[in-house]
């Protein structure tokens, strides 16, 4: 056989440092990258090897617990497991990538499932970017948010693009929504993430948030705008940092987008 080439892709996680859940429904956020990351190797066979017919079965895949699934039950490891596979697959087709041209891809990570620290956008874009790599398309970071972003959809059913963007882009990018333009605040000083170690899903905050406001939307849509102001003004330099960061908070435990446990950590910082 011959020698196998590797190709390697890494892609950050994320905090949302204001603007979350808004950012969905049009108002700005902004969100950073971090130094934890999803990686996806991927063995290519070489091209003196004799390559026969296979389908994507043929091609091994490993997904490597460090972390990603960590934190799941048997029967959710087992959901994200399938859906990860079909990310995979969806990726060879949006990357235009023969699954003949591949002998083994490998993902690993040390970002934690469930944390809301962005795992599934960087395991979108940590695909995208390494099959882009093998690809015969042209792939810049644009394109790779864009493949990451559909491949985000298998997810979550609807992505809004926050945190493929963080992920491809880095460091910390004013984002708005169906917006590839970057922006960067001004921002310094250091960040202390805490996990409140609440497993939350988009998905089911989305549903909790229905449950609870269902019936006075317009309000909270009032509330949401709210939310995109407090970001403007920040941008703006009318709020700093601790002030803005209060009154997002306040307003996201008013509309029950925030756990008990994580207003318990504020109340003692």
């Amino acid at each position: 056989m011959g020698r196998r080439a590797k190709i390697v892709a890494k892609a950050p996680g994320k905090f949302i440092l204001l603007g979350e859940h808004a950012v969905s429904r049009g108002h700005p956020a902004i969100v950073c990258a971090v130094d934890k990351y999803m990686t996806t190797e991927v063995e290519l066979i070489d091209e003196a090897t004799n390559v026969y017919d296979r389908s994507i079965d043929d091609v091994k895949i490993e997904l490597v617990d460090l972390g990603y699934f960590g934190n799941l039950k048997d029967n959710q490891a087992d959901s994200k497991v399938t859906k990860s596979l079909q990310v995979i697959k969806k990726a060879f087709e949006l990357c235009h990538v023969s699954a003949s041209k591949l002998a083994k891809i490998t993902v690993t990570s040390d970002i934690h499932m469930g944390s809301g620290m962005g795992s599934s956008a960087a395991f979108c874009v940590s695909v995208a970017a390494a099959l882009c790599r093998v690809s015969v398309i042209q792939c810049d970071e644009r394109k790779v948010f864009e493949i990451a972003r559909e491949l985000e959809h298998t997810f979550h059913g609807f992505s809004s693009g926050l945190d493929v963007f963080a992920s491809v882009y880095g460091g910390c990018l004013v984002y708005r929504l169906n917006s590839c333009d970057v922006s960067r605040p001004s921002l310094s000083g250091k960040v202390m993430i805490i996990d409140s170690l609440v497993q939350r899903s988009t998905k089911n905050v989305n549903k909790l948030f229905f449950d609870q406001n269902g019936k006075d939307l317009p309000e909270a849509q009032k509330k949401f705008e709210a939310i995109g102001e407090i970001v403007e003004r920040f941008l703006s330099h009318d709020l700093t940092i601790f002030e803005a960061v209060n009154q997002n908070g306040n307003i996201l435990s008013s509309l029950g987008l925030m756990v008990p446990e994580m207003k318990a950590i504020c109340r003692i910082l």
